[in-house]
């Protein structure tokens, strides 16, 4: 009997030990984090870049030109397409004359007027590049295609250029800006008929009628329509657009002229000429005197021309017309 209890202990003691070495199911443990990234600082912008003044197009690229270092400026040139014509300025206004064979070049980018005297080339640039155009017995000419007229450039021929330096560049006294003006609209000629006989009125009437003006301005305009007849001046904005012709005691003799751009724009706004109460009217006078009316106002005293103050009879040479045809076909402050 005490070795049935025995063993009965012994076997309860084994189980308690046992009971021991088993623990309870642990909780499900999750899955640990992801590793965070730490961000590669050299890949992010260090500031935001403000938005570009001018839009490029895809095939824009910066371009520098003999100096002009417009990448510097931040500046950018577009693939530009630049066509016209390439005329002499000898002819009246609107007879495009052609000029085969002129070369027009930008830069490294050059091309050359068919038998009409078109050209189309394109080229890298800014909105209004200036372009040189030559061409033989032509005088270069700088220029934008802003300073084209009817669709071209025109060309001074080389025998013109020497006049048309006179009349219009040449620095003197009646030229202190040294630029080309020209009218872009009909005048109005206002007579002032305060001071002056009728023997003046009658021959000044008669000499404006026969039309020379037109030679002077290229063919655009005309002297021939009846002028306004007045007893004073016009003045300040009633001046606009007017050629007032008027006479007044201590003038010069053969007269004084000018024109006026009332702005810098070169585009003559008024113009006007004054004789002597007792100047003869004549043919001379008259055209030398309307020849500062339509131009700079610069004079020719090299070889006899209309223009001339040394040599001068009021005829409208050849030569003179060509100048004036050059004048009037070119844009207006034109400065070579």
């Amino acid at each position: 009997m005490k070795l049935f209890h025995a063993i009965l202990i012994f076997f309860m003691l084994g189980f308690l030990l046992c009971a021991g070495c088993i623990s309870p199911p642990s909780a499900p443990q999750s899955s640990p984090p992801p590793p965070v990234e730490t961000p590669d600082v050299t890949a992010l912008p260090t500031s935001a870049a403000p938005a570009p003044l001018v839009t490029i197009n895809p095939e824009s690229q910066p371009f520098n030109n003999k100096g002009n270092d417009l990448l510097n400026q931040g500046s950018y040139q577009e693939a530009r397409i630049i066509s016209g014509y390439i005329y002499d300025c000898s002819y009246p206004y609107g007879a495009n004359k052609g000029i085969s064979g002129a070369t027009i070049q930008y830069g490294d980018s050059r091309t050359t007027s068919d038998a009409l005297g078109f050209f189309n080339f394109t080229i890298m640039s800014g909105p209004d590049p200036e372009l040189k155009i030559t061409a033989p017995g032509f005088h270069p000419y700088d220029e934008t295609p802003s300073g084209m007229v009817n669709g071209g450039f025109h060309l001074i021929p080389d025998a013109v250029y020497r006049g048309m330096y006179l009349v219009v560049w040449n620095p003197e006294k009646s030229n202190p800006q040294n630029w080309l003006r020209k009218w872009e609209q009909q005048t109005q000629f206002v007579i002032v008929r305060t001071g002056a006989s009728e023997k003046q009125l009658n021959t000044l009437l008669t000499i404006l009628k026969a039309d020379k003006y037109r030679h002077m301005t290229g063919g655009r305009f005309s002297s021939a329509s009846p002028p306004l007849m007045v007893d004073a001046k016009p003045t300040g904005s009633d001046r606009d657009g007017k050629t007032v012709i008027s006479f007044a005691p201590g003038i010069e003799f053969g007269g004084i002229a000018h024109s006026e751009s009332w702005d810098t724009s070169g585009v003559i706004s008024y113009a006007e000429i004054t004789w002597d109460t007792n100047q003869e009217i004549a043919p001379t006078f008259v055209w030398h005197e309307m020849v500062h009316t339509v131009t700079t106002g610069g004079h020719i005293n090299e070889w006899p021309s209309v223009v001339s103050e040394v040599d001068s009879n009021g005829t409208i040479y050849p030569l003179d017309e060509q100048i004036f045809n050059c004048i009037y076909n070119s844009p207006p402050r034109r400065s070579n």
